[in-house]
């Protein structure tokens, strides 16, 4: 009944879910149809927002979405000696620069396989134009020294949390922001808003670590800060007991101490999300009213999309 009142929500629905099931055009060379086939098995929802952007801005954020996920691979093996970890990190955007010297191979499951053949995703990353290979390769070496400097570093403060954050989330945002300026599809602006894009990363990075407490803990991977959660438990597995409602409600207070600020970054959000104009492959817009260059930048009144 509910997508009767809003048939556009229904519409948007049905789009999404053809654009995930049909990513790939016969006109695509062979490692761009491994890009977006890899893309489907390495994310979630976030390959189908992908697919309905327009050719030049999907492309670019495709790559850009791989290169990330082949550096996080790198960060999250934990079975991977840091005498290795570190260099090829440090190394990571020479690499994607070279594509010959790329040799990194670790990993589980499709994130492995990535890695393995990456050197197809670098044969599409340097068929984009110039402007969003320097806005990836500067994200990652960013996102890289980033990681680097939290390797065996305990988040001990919001202070650290939030860098942290920063590093692994924010930096997408920015990225992503600049990348909407430089196609033109979206005002100027967008290359300067540094500080929204980065509130937006913060809240979808500290929605997953609220969701992703079990499994985090059970890899040792301790993200909510010392100084929050030691309020509630003496130790941070205490959380675990579900089947004590003291320690529960412990984990619902901590959780809302910790993340107090996630309302701010879901407004921040909202508001970068209101002022995009394209929408993509929407038929029921012209082309006229798709290109904000052509219309005007008129913005439309409508609902923002939604992130994962």
């Amino acid at each position: 009944m509910q997508y009767l009142r809003h048939p556009d929500e229904f519409s948007a629905m049905v789009r999404v879910y053809l654009a995930k099931k049909n990513p790939q055009s016969t006109s695509l060379s062979d490692d761009w149809k491994y890009c977006y086939d890899m893309l489907g098995k390495v994310s979630r929802s976030f390959a189908a927002v992908i697919q309905n952007l327009g050719d030049e801005l999907r492309d670019s954020i495709c790559v850009f979405y791989l290169v990330l996920r082949a550096l996080d691979t790198i960060e999250d093996d934990t079975t991977l000696d840091m005498a290795i970890k570190i260099p090829w990190m440090e190394n990571f955007g020479t690499a994607v620069m070279c594509p010959e010297e790329f040799t990194f191979d670790c990993g589980f499951g499709d994130e492995r396989l990535l890695l393995q053949n990456f050197r197809r995703v670098l044969v599409c990353f340097h068929s984009l134009k110039k402007e969003y290979q320097e806005i990836i390769l500067d994200i990652t070496e960013r996102m890289s020294s980033g990681m680097r400097e939290f390797f065996g570093k305990r988040i001990t403060t919001m202070d650290d949390y939030n860098l942290y954050c920063h590093y692994v989330a924010g930096l997408v945002g920015v990225g992503l922001s600049k990348m909407f300026a430089t196609s033109r599809l979206e005002d100027a602006s967008y290359a300067n808003m540094d500080s929204i894009a980065n509130s937006m990363g913060l809240f979808l990075q500290k929605v997953n670590i609220i969701r992703d407490y079990l499994e985090d803990y059970n890899d040792k991977r301790y993200f909510w800060p010392d100084e929050i959660w030691k309020q509630y438990a003496t130790d941070f597995g205490d959380f675990t007991d579900v089947k004590n409602s003291q320690q529960v409600c412990r984990r619902f207070f901590c959780a809302h101490r910790g993340f107090c600020f996630v309302p701010r970054f879901f407004v921040f959000g909202l508001i970068f999300a209101f002022n995009l104009h394209d929408r993509g492959h929407d038929p029921h817009v012209s082309p006229a009213d798709r290109d904000p260059l052509r219309a005007g930048h008129c913005r439309r009144s409508r609902r923002p999309r939604k992130t994962r």
